[in-house]
């Protein structure tokens, strides 16, 4: 999972070429900084910090703009799929949804309370939205209402993941785990360094990290982590 996620984010400004990996600009996306790739088929779909959303119907050979109904602050941050729609989060602006392959958005953040929400996840119909200092919310019928679902005001959220041992939420400085659905939350970090929990993925019997300080991983569920930054020069990771 983390090795295709890495593979989409390159693909979104280069196509290989060649077995010996050699790769091709395909699009610059006005230059834009690119929060989230999602890709369904042949079709990906980027998130932009400064333009919005693009689409791509040929697995990125070309691109198209698309921000009819994003409203005025075209920095979006994350992307979903569920439910027949397509779910982009804002900076500003909470959450936006569309018919694939998001030609007409509408805002759909009724009942989030901040404005800023900067990661989204879909799991078994319900879509789950990560504020920059408002918690967690979610939806379970594609975002006609939201409802509080992890953590208070206050609390500086960077990711969201879940997977067969539960629901974790990387946090500034750790984060949080839950292994009844969310009925219960306890912290977890042991190891971690204070780190910013930038993104979290896993496979069977591992997760892992992205962070400031570099990539972390756990055997257990979370409860210690190990740092692994070995030929890295610059550690700080954004995504996995």
């Amino acid at each position: 999972m983390i090795l295709l996620r890495f593979l989409l984010l390159i693909a979104v400004i280069a196509v290989c070429r060649s077995v010996a990996g050699q790769w091709t600009n395909t699009a610059n996306l006005q230059n834009s900084f690119i929060n989230s790739v999602l890709a369904e088929d042949d079709t990906v779909y980027a998130a932009t910090g400064g333009n919005g959303f693009f689409y791509s119907p040929d697995n990125g050979i070309q691109w198209n703009q698309s921000n009819s109904g994003l409203g005025q602050n075209l920095s979006t941050t994350s992307l979903a799929r569920s439910g027949g729609y397509l779910f982009v989060s804002t900076i500003s602006e909470r959450v936006f949804r569309a018919v694939p392959p998001g030609n007409n958005w509408s805002n759909t953040g009724s009942g989030i309370s901040q404005t800023s929400v900067v990661e989204l996840l879909s799991d078994s119909g319900v879509v789950y939205a990560g504020c920059s200092l408002a918690g967690v919310f979610k939806t379970t019928n594609n975002g006609l209402n939201w409802s509080r679902f992890a953590l208070g005001e206050g609390d500086v959220l960077y990711s969201l993941h879940k997977n067969e041992a539960g629901f974790f939420l990387g946090l500034a400085g750790g984060g949080f785990r839950s292994t009844n659905n969310g009925v219960n939350w306890s912290p977890f970090g042991n190891g971690l360094l204070n780190c910013n929990m930038h993104s979290i993925e896993s496979k069977p019997g591992l997760l892992f990290t992205g962070s400031d300080l570099g990539f972390f991983y756990s055997s257990d569920t979370g409860s210690s982590w190990e740092q692994s930054n070995k030929r890295a020069s610059h550690p700080w990771i954004n995504d996995l």
